[in-house]
């Protein structure tokens, strides 16, 4: 393990940055079931279209962005 590191010293900055990438995205993905759940109680069930559109739209962003 320590032989690896040797050689990922001169990229420490771009894995440090690798890393935070992969856990935006690992929240992203954790994150649109709870989108969909939002829409299904907040939005579909009390009939409020303009909710479904908001969060729909918070979901387009979260998943472009993942």
């Amino acid at each position: 393990m320590f032989k690896l590191l040797k050689y990922l010293r001169p990229y420490k900055g771009r894995a440090i940055f690798m890393i935070f990438l992969l856990f935006a995205q690992v929240l992203g993905t954790l994150y649109i079931p709870t989108l969909t759940a939002a829409i299904v109680n907040k939005g579909i069930v009390t009939g409020n279209v303009n909710e479904v559109w908001r969060i729909g739209g918070m979901m387009l962003v979260v998943a472009i962005d993942k």
